[in-house]
């Protein structure tokens, strides 16, 4: 999620980025879903170039079908480009989520090693 539009993330979406994540549990990247949440959020903050709405269209047409249609921006295919900044978008999603879980530990442990003391 873009930092400061956290609350836009609805509890459904919440429930379908873990439903998504416990169906690859051994991924190496962000899901699909997780791609359309973080790109939902971020293009509030930042205005998305051609590509980056393309990209958009095409993972909200795969978690809502019928809301893409509706709007008329359903997209079945991205090319080659789109492939590929996707893809990246899916690392590094997953690279940050990474990042955050050590340090969400690594405070736990300090916390845990202080209140020890």
């Amino acid at each position: 999620m873009w930092p400061g539009y956290e609350d836009l993330v609805t509890d459904e979406m919440k429930t379908r980025i873990r439903m998504a994540r416990l169906r690859q549990p051994l991924a190496t990247t962000a899901t699909d879903y997780e791609c359309m949440v973080y790109l939902h959020t971020a293009t509030l903050a930042h205005i998305p170039n051609e590509r980056w709405c393309r990209v958009y269209e095409f993972l909200f047409s795969r978690a809502y079908p019928e809301q893409a249609g509706k709007i008329r921006v359903y997209r079945t295919e991205l090319n080659e480009v789109e492939k590929r900044e996707l893809g990246e978008l899916k690392s590094w999603i997953h690279q940050q989520q990474m990042k955050a879980m050590r340090n969400k530990r690594l405070k736990n442990e300090l916390s845990r090693h202080s209140s020890k003391s």
